[in-house]
């Protein structure tokens, strides 16, 4: 609309500081109320990169030069939990990693209205150090979870509302490997089941192990517990 009148029927292209300074200015105010204590230059870089929309100048030029639009949700998500980051009782966790975390995302994956948060680190010898956290509303800090060193990195199955990580065990007979899988409840991670493979028996079988009592499956239904797990989708950690 145009001074109350409707004369575009939608988005349209605008130009001007008149009109772009408020909604910039407006979203940089709500990163600093997320954070008070971030300076006007890490304000500018968390709102600058913390975007996922591109849009050319003139749309209708194939030459138009391109800029990235302000995202609220993201950068304000951004400035919340680098705080988290930044003040709660994770350090003393990430400063015994071999390798310096670098990325983050965030989930809620037993969908209880309180994000879980997954710090990732890939070392050099191709493993991954990472770390599962949730939020606990009423001490108002990060509770750590889980600090595990796996080889493929956390992910999650929708399905069960879980978090898994690939391992490798061991026994006396020799390794086998497979999935972890850990359900949240109470701000804590509660080991729910392992299904993998065993090097040492036919590939048509594997096993679940539950509470400590491993039972025989087919490969059938190892691959049902593990046909929609996904790779979580992460963002760069920055300012550690």
């Amino acid at each position: 609309t145009f001074w109350g009148f409707e004369v575009f029927g939608g988005y349209s292209s605008q130009s001007g500081t008149s009109m772009a300074a408020p909604i910039v200015s407006g979203v940089c105010g709500m990163v600093w109320a997320a954070d008070s204590k971030l300076t006007g230059a890490q304000v500018k870089e968390i709102v600058c990169n913390n975007t996922d929309t591109i849009v050319a100048a003139s749309p209708e030029s194939a030459s138009s030069q391109s800029y990235n639009m302000v995202n609220a949700h993201l950068a304000v998500q951004e400035a919340v939990y680098m705080d988290y980051l930044r003040s709660k009782e994770y350090k003393s966790y990430t400063d015994e990693w071999y390798e310096k975390p670098v990325e983050y995302s965030i989930l809620d994956i037993n969908q209880d209205g309180i994000p879980e948060l997954i710090i990732n680190s890939k070392t050099s010898m191709g493993w991954f150090n990472t770390m599962m956290c949730t939020y606990d509303t009423q001490k108002d800090k990060v509770i750590v979870m889980k600090d595990v060193y796996n080889w493929s990195g956390v992910r999650y199955s929708e399905r069960f509302k879980t978090l898994t990580y690939s391992e490798m065990r061991y026994t006396v007979a020799g390794g086998f490997g497979g999935q972890q899988f850990y359900t949240i409840e109470n701000n804590k991670l509660k080991e729910s089941y392992f299904v993998g493979y065993d090097f040492n028996v036919s590939d048509d079988y594997y096993f679940i192990s539950i509470n400590g009592n491993d039972d025989r499956i087919l490969k059938s239904t190892y691959d049902f517990y593990y046909e929609d797990v996904k790779h979580i989708e992460y963002e760069p950690l920055s300012d550690i």
